[in-house]
């Protein structure tokens, strides 16, 4: 079917919805091409609402996303029946007046139904959600956690051109294990799991720029844990960050994202918690001989 064709099928059905005040909660398809009225999603994006392609949202459950409880996942099992629309921009949940963006869906199963994935941004609208949907809403909590950060360079010095490997080092100085997801950056050029920053003098002279390739596609990882007293231990080649062609002391700032996970929900557990292994060291580079 034509699209100026689903334009005027969008218009018919957003007046319908819209009519007693807002879309009824549902799966809807959006789109963006054609002067029929926006609405703005969740995510403050602005698209155009076509029909309703499903009433009910199968199991339905939350996990928040981010520490400060801003960031929510909806994750819905077996919605629908789901219709199709062909030609849409994509599908898009309405619940209680909150609009979000469908990012994740599964393939269409033989009775119509599919698991959809979509965030919610703002506990207030997340409450309004659960509330409507009648789940819990699960907020996150510092997990009690504590460590130790260590960065040293492998070498007293290193001359121009050579290759620098520094030493991270996270010790578990708290009472309880903790367990964090080790590896899934680092299938490109470098590992981004690390991040480092450099500047010149000790550091207090200019900053050194990033020359790497920052891109990446994943890669395997695992979740490590450690206890009380424990110790974990990676080495990295910092060129693959920085150039430092100048003989100089180079503070450099070394962070290592550390995704905590609950492992009593299973092997690799959920991810509870966002952290960085943070700390700094100086690393001393002398002209060749």
């Amino acid at each position: 079917m034509p699209r100026f064709v689903y334009s005027v099928i969008g218009l018919f059905f957003f007046s319908a919805a819209c009519s007693a005040g807002g879309p009824e909660d549902g799966v809807y398809f959006w789109y963006t091409d054609g002067k029929a009225p926006r609405i703005k999603r969740n995510d403050g994006a602005e698209v155009i609402l076509g029909h309703r392609l499903a009433q009910t949202f199968g199991k339905a459950s939350f996990r928040s996303v981010k520490n400060d409880n801003s960031q929510f996942v909806l994750e819905m099992k077996g919605a629908g029946p789901v219709g199709q629309a062909q030609g849409a921009g994509g599908l898009l949940v309405v619940i209680d007046g909150i609009i979000a963006g469908v990012w994740g869906q599964s393939d269409r199963g033989a009775d119509g139904r599919m698991d959809l994935s979509c965030t919610v941004y703002g506990e207030e609208a997340a409450k309004k959600v659960a509330q409507r949907l009648k789940i819990d809403l699960p907020l996150r909590k510092h997990p009690g956690h504590r460590f130790e950060v260590r960065w040293t360079p492998q070498k007293e010095s290193y001359e121009v051109g050579e290759p620098i490997t520094l030493k991270l080092e996270i010790r578990n100085t708290g009472k309880v294990p903790f367990s964090f997801m080790a590896g899934g950056k680092q299938r490109g050029a470098r590992d981004n799991q690390f991040r480092f920053l450099a500047y010149r003098s000790y550091g207090g002279g200019k900053a050194v720029p990033d020359t790497g390739d920052p891109v990446n596609f994943g890669g395997i990882g695992s979740v490590q844990t450690l206890a009380p007293g424990e110790t974990f231990t990676r080495s990295v080649g910092i060129e693959k960050w920085f150039k430092l062609d100048d003989p100089d002391y180079y503070r450099i700032t070394g962070m290592y994202e550390l995704r905590l996970h609950d492992t009593e929900m299973g092997a690799s557990g959920r991810s509870i918690w966002d952290d960085l292994a943070v700390g700094d060291c100086l690393v001393r580079v002398v002209a060749k001989k």
